[in-house]
């Protein structure tokens, strides 16, 4: 197994699942199941009751299924339907067009499949094994050329991410979302004993504005949900970390596609969406970068980095007053004002966070704020007055906010969720 967190940290997003249809007149069907005419008869009087073609099988273990579907798909009804929205079309014409629709052979295909490899996800180093492996159940054949060339109906990616601060991390992400009343926008929480995590939209009716993104804890599903798989091929767990995460998003359709600009050229200059297991393979990392980056910009305000800290408890000027003038000699408005920073950051820490909300605090006072600006230079002078105590407990307070900020920072960026214009790519589509 490869470095599955490090190459490069963090690991680049690779493919954790498709569908892929492969055209039926390129392929053997070899199981005795499917697209089989099955019938039923009642067996007293010998009546066909059910007449019925099998068209789509499972095979494979209860912790590795492969779904194994031949779905008819006309494409050229699609085309014609296409074309109705924007011109008339000649009635007696559409009926003359042959709309016979192509079979296809539509395969589940997840990294699973990759057995003591699975994490390090379905990429093109390991693609012929996921062909060899799709080949041994024996449900169907195609030549490699032609499982590589095939259409992807919808795909997953995925990255493996370490987090070891997943408590701060996942409040950090909820305190900055969009505030929305949308349907297939939001949030859902799961917190359960075969997993946690947070999960945007639903894979069901996931679109282009609203992506369906899930975040969750890989350790725990290995050793749960999983915990067959991992037993078998993964040495239970025992060399993953325990603080392994995993982030993943959906790329759904062709329409899908299409707002990404994931276009295979043909002939002259002419597009069309039409995305090979190939050309998704081959897709560069700053591609699904932005694709993930892009998706979670639906759902959160831009400036994932500022902070926003936890309020402050106003403070009360009047019953403190004698307490502070006899203790530290506080008698004007600069001084109440270093004291009261003071004060926070020794509670909260942020220091920068603080002082502008004081400012606004003593600002809708009365307080002159030219004279509160000019006050922030003698901090110094008034925390050489506090006791070696609350001195220590200030420097410890902010040195842990601001190292746990960035450790927060690092796991939020590390999962994909980055202010766009940081990445310096623009999109293809729009």
């Amino acid at each position: 197994m490869q470095n599955i967190i490090t190459t490069p940290p963090p690991s680049n997003f690779e493919i954790d699942s498709f569908r892929i249809k492969i055209p039926l007149d390129k392929c053997k069907i070899l199981s005795h199941d499917l697209n089989q005419l099955f019938e039923t008869y009642n067996t007293y009087t010998g009546e066909r009751i059910e007449s019925k073609v099998n068209n789509k099988i499972n095979v494979g273990t209860e912790y590795m299924k492969l779904w194994i579907q031949i779905l008819s798909i006309n494409t050229k009804l699609e085309s014609i339907e296409k074309n109705a929205k924007s011109i008339i079309l000649d009635i007696d014409k559409v009926k003359s067009v042959n709309v016979a629709p192509v079979q296809y052979v539509v395969v589940t295909i997840h990294s699973k499949l990759l057995k003591s490899n699975y994490l390090d996800r379905i990429t093109w180093s390991n693609i012929e094994s996921v062909y060899n492996m799709l080949m041994s159940y024996k449900a169907i054949y195609c030549d490699y050329h032609t499982f590589l060339n095939s259409d992807i109906l919808d795909i997953d990616f995925c990255r493996n991410v370490q987090i070891p601060n997943w408590s701060e991390c996942k409040s950090y992400i909820i305190e900055h979302l969009k505030p929305t009343k949308d349907l297939g926008f939001g949030i859902n929480e799961f917190n359960q004993k075969d997993n946690i995590g947070l999960q945007f939209g639903t894979r069901e009716k996931s679109s282009y504005t609203k992506p369906y993104i899930k975040i969750y804890h890989k350790y725990i599903e290995l050793t749960t949900k999983s915990k067959l798989f991992s037993e078998r091929y993964l040495n239970d767990a025992t060399d993953i970390p325990n603080d392994l995460f995993r982030v993943e998003y959906t790329l759904k359709d062709k329409k899908h596609y299409q707002k990404y600009g994931l276009y295979k050229q043909v002939k002259g200059k002419q597009k069309v969406v039409a995305n090979s297991l190939s050309d998704m393979l081959s897709l560069s990392n700053d591609k699904k970068e932005y694709i993930a980056s892009h998706m979670f910009s639906f759902q959160f305000n831009s400036g994932i980095y500022k902070s926003k800290s936890q309020p402050r408890k106003k403070f009360i000027y009047s019953s403190a007053r004698n307490q502070m003038y006899e203790q530290y000699g506080i008698s004007t408005p600069k001084h109440l004002f270093i004291y009261m920073l003071l004060q926070s950051i020794k509670e909260y820490g942020d220091a920068s966070y603080n002082l502008s909300l004081i400012i606004e605090e003593l600002e809708s006072i009365g307080f002159n704020k030219r004279t509160l600006q000019r006050s922030k230079k003698e901090v110094f002078s008034m925390f050489s007055k506090l006791s070696a105590q609350d001195q220590n407990v200030i420097l410890d307070k902010e040195n842990e906010y601001n190292k746990t900020y960035l450790f927060i920072q690092q796991s939020i960026f590390n999962l994909g969720i980055n202010d766009l214009h940081l990445l310096g790519i623009k999109a293809i589509s729009e």
